[in-house]
């Protein structure tokens, strides 16, 4: 690994140390939990679709590329079912 990448790896490490969110997602939300029970947890803590899509994007970013392709399609798809529950109100 090039000492560039190294140096990268850290300032990024370091730069999600310092994250501070005010609603964190129940333990094994993401892995465990149905798109139905993350779309639902996301509408109960946040206000409006705006801050709850931010929410679930958050998670996508920081996992990343590491993030394994069946927990992706479940937060998409609990994206898709904020949208429809913020519609009906």
């Amino acid at each position: 690994m090039s000492r560039a990448r190294k140096l990268i790896e850290l300032i990024e490490a370091v730069w999600v140390q310092k994250v501070k969110v005010k609603h964190h997602p129940p333990e094994g939300l993401f892995s465990e939990g149905t798109a139905e029970d993350i779309a639902k947890w996301a509408k109960r803590v946040h206000k409006d679709l705006r801050s709850a899509m931010a929410s679930l994007n958050f998670f996508l970013n920081r996992a990343g590329k590491k993030l394994d392709p069946k927990i992706r399609r479940k937060v998409e798809r609990a994206k898709e079912l904020l949208r429809k529950m913020f519609k009906k109100e």
